[in-house]
C-alpha cells in the first residue's frame, strides 16, 4: 500500500487518522465516576476499559508524531495500543450493557470507531514499513531534508 487514498500519502493519512480516533475516543460518552472501583464485576471492567482507552490515546499521539518524524517506535506504539482496543472491544460493549442503558449514539460509534480502525490499522502498519524502508540519519526528520529555497525579490 502506497498511499492511504487516491491522493493521500501514508504519512498524511496517519496524521488525520490519529487526530479522527483521538476525536472519537474523545466524543465517547464516559462511564460513570461514582462507581466503586474493583468491588464488583462492573468496577473491574470499567477501570480495564479506562486504562486501554487512555493507551488508545497514548497510542494516537504516538502515531501523530510518527507522521512528522517517521520513526517506525512510534508507529509500533500505536499498533500494540490499537491491537489492545481490539481485544478490549467486546468488553468495552459488555461495560456499556451492563452500567448504562444503552445509547444508540455510544453504540455507533463503538462500532464505526471499530471499523474505522482496523483501515487504521492496516495504514498504520504500511507506513511502518514505508519508515523502515526510508532511513533516517540521526537527527533528521522527513521534513529536515527540504530545503528552503531562498527567493530573490526582483525590483521593477
Amino acid at each position: 500500500m502506497e498511499r492511504c487514498c487516491h491522493c493521500i500519502p501514508l504519512w498524511l493519512g496517519c496524521l488525520i487518522s490519529s487526530l479522527v480516533l483521538f476525536a472519537v475516543d474523545l466524543l465517547e460518552r464516559p462511564l460513570p465516576y461514582d462507581m466503586p472501583c474493583c468491588q464488583t464485576l462492573e468496577g473491574i471492567l470499567f477501570v480495564m476499559i479506562r486504562i486501554c482507552n487512555i493507551l488508545h490515546i497514548t497510542g494516537c499521539f504516538a502515531l501523530f508524531v510518527a507522521s512528522f518524524v517517521g520513526q517506525g517506535f512510534l508507529v509500533k506504539v500505536f499498533l500494540g495500543t490499537t491491537a489492545l482496543h481490539f481485544v478490549m472491544q467486546p468488553v468495552h460493549l459488555l461495560t456499556k450493557f451492563l452500567i448504562l442503558p444503552i445509547f444508540w449514539v455510544d453504540m455507533t460509534l463503538i462500532v464505526l470507531g471499530f471499523v474505522f480502525c482496523v483501515y487504521i490499522w492496516i495504514v498504520a502498519h504500511a507506513y511502518l514499513r514505508e519508515c523502515r524502508e526510508d532511513v533516517y540519519l540521526e537527527n533528521e526528520t522527513r521534513f529536515s531534508r527540504y530545503k528552503i529555497s531562498t527567493v530573490s525579490t526582483v525590483t521593477i
